[in-house]
């Protein structure tokens, strides 16, 4: 199964590669994982703006599953996605930004991702063939194994 992050952000270049770093942990954990063939991808994109700017107000986390096969191009790159499951929440710029270690600064997106996996909840009937506890599961394991969360 492939799992990552995608990026929303006014960040500087140190805290978007903590975000980049938690990523690529996620996919190397997940690389092997398997929760059945209804979803092949999942992405969380991951919102950290500064206050500054306001047209990005925290609300529920938007979800989009895609079923089967779909080509897509975003920003003149082509790319496809299969079985795809994404949804994007806000986490606290101030509490990321001023996290005084990558780690702390890590537990601040691992605590923002554990509190919206409920948003899978909804959507245990629509999706067939996952088994979205384990998908749970493992992002617990995945926490716990880096002393993400408590």
């Amino acid at each position: 199964m492939e799992v990552g992050l995608a990026e929303i952000s006014s960040l500087r270049n140190d805290r978007s590669q903590q975000v980049t770093d938690l990523s690529d942990a996620l996919t190397h954990f997940f690389a092997d994982k398997n929760c059945g063939d209804g979803i092949k991808m999942f992405t969380i994109g991951i919102i950290c703006i500064g206050p500054e700017f306001t047209l990005f107000k925290k609300k529920e986390p938007r979800v989009r599953y895609t079923r089967g096969k779909k080509s897509m191009v975003v920003h003149g790159v082509p790319f496809e996605i299969e079985d795809s499951f994404e949804y994007s929440i806000s986490i606290d710029h101030d509490a990321f930004v001023s996290a005084p270690t990558k780690l702390e600064a890590q537990k601040v997106i691992a605590s923002a991702i554990w509190s919206s996996l409920n948003v899978l909840d909804r959507w245990k009937r629509k999706i067939p063939d996952v088994d979205l506890d384990l998908l749970k599961l493992y992002f617990y394991l995945f926490f716990k194994l880096n002393e993400l969360i408590e």
